[in-house]
């Protein structure tokens, strides 16, 4: 007989800690030595949680991790001393004991405790839940004493938010941080280096790099002319509509995914981030409020990848991929449910005929340029756009559909790469199906996983990409998200 057993870290109406184990049945569990805990008959949902890849736009129904909740039994108000205990933020292990043997089945944290009739339910965190809070960034004190200071004054820019670059930015603007200097603001930070200044689209001449902000502040360069100190800048006379392009030390896209997900207070797998550097380099600016979620998404998405929370608590970053060699095999006997919603990878339930990537962003679209401006039908696009499109698949499907991603990604040649990648997968037939599947060993899952699916049911046996499941545990039962 299995039983599930629950322990959950809380303070008391005391603000002591103390451990709370429930269980399907009564359970005691012995430990070497002296100790045996008592596990209390009150769990009647151990575990009903969904884990999805987020795959954005390049395939329907991307979605997030959503851990569900753990429920208790409550019909002799027997829990009820528990309102006064604190749970969230605090750790959950779910157990599963067969045959005496205990095996961690999850462990997440409790986000809130909530009771309904004979109920008490704890709903588990997103273990991604961080990367919904906005990129943390420093606003401008407002206190220049002028014409001293960097920081802007009470009337113009205090309380606002201090620009960010992250990889490498094109016609990005400037924060003006000192009216009486002339200097302007395009990165908060030291590891970034400006490479060209312009006014309404007409290039200023670079003169020197200062030695440190107090020489920016003291030597102004000449007429015309820009001079730089880490990421602010510092201009010779008074310009109408100023833009620059700036770098950072690391502009890959792996590099940049690598330092968001850093920044939110997680770990991206390392053998990841080389694959995805090798797409290219890539460039945001951020200005207002972005989630580190979107800025990922953004890499991830417009790179051809998809993203999620591996069990050793670091994120994948997996380029899409046809199904390979099967690493997990469902047998005929397993499937309690096989259930196909589509044919296709568009929105449509059909097949994707053409990929458009709009890539090599400007930060500032321009219109009113001078009249010595280079290129003004540039700076008057906010993308460029790489495509790829196959007649054939919308000739056998004339409602086939576009796949559009505003990408990050700086190189229209790497963007292109990236489009020709991608609309191969997606323009032939790929079955999106969800089955669930009995005694399946959810140790064995993992995202990107080829799945073989062996029965005669609707046509198959085929094989299928691993993009999420869904587990019932009291129901002891799996239900597999696949494409393919």
């Amino acid at each position: 007989m299995t039983i599930w057993a629950v322990d959950i870290a809380a303070l008391d109406g005391s603000g002591t800690p103390e451990t709370l184990r429930f269980a399907s049945e009564d359970y005691t569990q012995v430990e070497s030595g002296p100790a045996h805990y008592y596990y209390e008959l009150r769990l009647i949902q151990p575990a009903l949680f969904q884990v999805r890849a987020n795959t954005g736009l390049l395939l329907p129904g991307g979605g997030r991790t959503s851990i569900g909740q753990v429920e208790l039994l409550n019909t002799d108000g027997g829990l009820d001393y528990l309102a006064d205990y604190a749970v969230d933020g605090r750790a959950m292990t779910v157990r599963r004991i067969d045959g005496g043997a205990a095996v961690t089945f999850l462990t997440a944290t409790v986000e809130r405790m909530t009771f309904s009739g004979s109920r008490v339910a704890f709903t588990l965190r997103d273990p991604l839940a961080q990367l919904d809070d906005a990129i943390a960034v420093d606003v401008y004190a407002g206190n220049n004493t002028l014409p001293s200071g960097v920081e802007g004054t009470a009337d113009d820019i205090g309380g606002t938010r201090k620009p960010l670059v992250f990889g490498s930015v094109v016609n990005a603007t400037p924060v003006l941080v000192n009216t009486s200097k002339l200097i302007y603001q395009v990165h908060n930070g030291s590891d970034v280096t400006v490479t060209a200044v312009r006014d309404r689209g007409v290039a200023l001449t670079f003169e020197s790099t200062a030695t440190d902000l107090s020489d920016l502040l003291t030597t102004a360069p000449a007429a015309g002319y820009w001079r730089t100190y880490q990421g602010y800048i510092s201009l010779g006379s008074a310009a109408q509509s100023i833009t620059c392009d700036a770098e950072r030390d690391d502009i890959g896209a792996g590099d940049v995914f690598d330092e968001l997900a850093t920044l939110a207070g997680y770990t991206a797998k390392a053998t990841d981030i080389t694959a995805l550097n090798a797409l290219g380099n890539v460039g945001l600016f951020v200005t207002s409020d972005l989630s580190y979620k979107s800025a990922m998404e953004s890499i991830a998405h417009g790179c051809g990848c998809y993203y999620a929370l591996n069990d050793d608590d670091e994120i994948r970053v997996i380029a899409l991929a046809a199904p390979a060699t099967a690493d997990i095999t469902i047998e005929d006997w397993q499937l309690a449910t096989l259930d196909r919603s589509a044919i296709g990878s568009g929105s449509n339930g059909l097949p994707i005929y053409k990929v458009t990537l709009q890539a090599d962003a400007l930060a500032t679209v321009q219109n009113d340029l001078a009249a010595g401006a280079v290129n003004p039908a540039r700076y008057a696009a906010e993308y460029r756009s790489a495509v790829a499109t196959d007649s054939a698949t919308k000739t056998r499907h004339p409602l086939a559909g576009e796949l559009i991603i505003n990408s990050p990604l700086r190189d229209l040649s790497d963007a292109q790469t990236v489009a020709d990648a991608i609309l191969p997968l997606l323009k032939v037939r790929r079955d999106v199906v969800e089955c669930g599947v009995k005694e399946l060993d959810v140790s064995e899952l993992f995202m990107g996983a080829t799945v073989s699916i062996n029965t005669t049911r609707i046509g198959y046996p085929r094989s299928f990409v691993l993009l999420g499941w869904r587990l019932d545990a009291n129901a002891n039962r799996t239900y597999l998200n696949l494409w393919g």
